[in-house]
């Protein structure tokens, strides 16, 4: 989101996969772009509501709810309300296929519902996120990752199969995912999926709400919030990502994110109230 003064991120790379802990200051309610992760991400709001454009409706987040958009799935993110006081969120991003298979449900299982209220999966998702900060607790993290994937899968999870058409896509999608760093051009992609470009690039956006260059942006920045997790220089992860130069990541990063690429660093203080502790 594009705020006169950005969120504080505080971002680090778990066991699971990266953790970002969000701090939005005072300010009047704003909307975000449209965009995707490979990732499942799953965020807790703190102390502030939110809200999701996600599969074509409009999902509200209360406080002290988790909400779980699919990997793959485009949404954008807006404030509900203006910000009175400052707004704390905390935002796990998991293998999907690795979530799925921890409770035994099929890889490419759909979710049924994006946003799960109560105590007991507020409560998982604490207990996870608190062992995942002890680098020693490995099977301490395994229990409570199986048991945040069950709160929020287990029996409601629905079974969908994809049609011959939609499968081409994904292998197109796919094909894009392994090549995010590449010069890819739209015929070599539209290949992959037995299409002419100008069917595929229509197509594409149909299936996936956003163009196929967006969605390479979109994986690369995904990419670079980890690099930088790691604490590696803007120049560094332009370089890696895949981008011209440093100041075309740092427009793409700020467009995407909201945020400047340095305010992702983990030099910056973990945001502590309210805890999540």
């Amino acid at each position: 989101m594009g705020s006169i003064r950005p969120p504080t991120v505080h971002a680090w790379n778990s066991r699971i996969g990266l953790i970002e802990e969000y701090e939005y200051p005072v300010g009047r309610a704003e909307s975000g772009d449209v965009h995707a992760h490979r990732e499942m991400q799953i965020c807790l709001s703190l102390d502030f509501p939110g809200r999701y454009t996600y599969r074509g409706a409009r999902y509200d987040v209360p406080v002290r709810a988790v909400s779980v958009l699919d990997a793959w799935e485009p949404h954008a993110p807006s404030d509900p309300c203006d910000r009175t006081s400052p707004a704390h969120y905390v935002v796990m991003y998991v293998d999907p296929v690795a979530f799925r298979t921890y409770v035994d449900l099929p890889s490419a299982m759909p979710l049924e519902r994006p946003v799960h209220e109560g105590d007991d999966v507020v409560g998982r998702f604490r207990r996870l996120y608190r062992a995942l900060a002890k680098p020693d607790a490995t099977l301490t993290q395994d229990e409570r990752y199986r048991e945040l994937a069950a709160a929020l899968l287990g029996p409601r999870a629905t079974a969908r199969r994809a049609s011959p058409a939609a499968r081409a896509l994904l292998r197109a999608r796919d094909f894009i995912a392994a090549h995010a760093t590449a010069r890819l051009g739209l015929d070599q992609i539209a290949a992959v999926a037995d299409l002419t470009p100008w069917h595929f690039a229509r197509a594409f956006r149909r299936q996936f709400g956003i163009p196929p260059h967006r969605f390479q942006i979109l994986l690369r920045i995904d990419l670079a919030r980890r690099l930088l997790a790691d604490g590696l220089s803007g120049v560094e992860v332009a370089y890696r990502t895949g981008f011209a130069d440093q100041s075309h990541f740092n427009r793409w990063f700020k467009r995407v994110t909201g945020t400047a690429p340095l305010r992702q660093s983990r030099t910056h203080s973990r945001i502590r109230q309210p805890t999540v502790r």
